[in-house]
């Protein structure tokens, strides 16, 4: 975004996306954001939230952002990191009639077993040492912007429960599409089958999901 005639910066507002011209990106008056709309029609009213430019560092449970504020020309804030709950219960999870053509096998389930048993828990199904499947379980994918590890990363939630995440390769082509729909209120559906076992009081499992493929999202 260039400057003005004055030298000032252009004020807040939806122009078109430098990066790619079929789209508007809202300008929060200092940086662009990640909320874009298709160009064929209208930009639509302002989110208040997209006002604000979120800069991805973290300081404990917050991100650290910056906007105008009176006598100053720009004051730091802080605001609460989101949960991945609170965004899947504040978005509408859809399939969006796409075709589900892209098997996946999630990385991390180590690190979210929690989830992983009040989702059989949910499902009134135990974890035995034989080992037990919950088939065509929905799930919802998220673009997790303000991970601090990295800012494409797309988590895996079944209900309200965060079972692994979209492995990095594949990620960085997602998340772009998957921040374009949460923009405009929408998480992308798919299918997951969850395999777990108790294997003495330690629980492993295996999440895969179906997911539409990138490119259509």
């Amino acid at each position: 975004m260039t400057n003005t005639q004055n030298g000032a910066l252009p004020p807040a507002g939806w122009y078109p996306d430098p990066n790619d011209p079929s789209m508007w990106r809202w300008w929060d008056g200092m940086v662009w954001t990640e909320h874009f709309a298709p160009r064929q029609a209208q930009p639509p009213t302002p989110d208040p939230q997209a006002q604000t430019a979120v800069v991805a560092t973290r300081a404990q449970d917050t991100l650290s952002v910056f906007k105008p504020a009176k006598g100053r020309p720009w004051k730091r804030q802080q605001v609460e990191i989101p949960s991945l709950a609170d965004v899947v219960s504040q978005l509408q999870v859809s399939d969006l009639g796409h075709p589900l053509d892209e098997q996946i096998e999630v990385a991390g389930e180590t690190y979210y077993v929690k989830g992983i048993k009040r989702v059989f828990m949910e499902h009134s199904m135990p974890i035995t040492a034989r080992g037990n499947t919950l088939e065509e379980v929905q799930c919802a994918v998220v673009p997790e912007r303000w991970n601090p590890h990295d800012p494409n990363a797309v988590a895996v939630m079944i209900g309200m429960h965060h079972v692994g995440h979209i492995p990095a390769d594949l990620a960085c082509d997602y998340s772009p599409p998957l921040l374009t729909l949460a923009a405009r209120g929408y998480l992308a559906a798919g299918v997951a089958r969850v395999w777990a076992k108790d294997e003495g009081g330690m629980v492993r499992a295996r999440v895969t999901v179906c997911l539409p493929e990138a490119h259509v999202l």
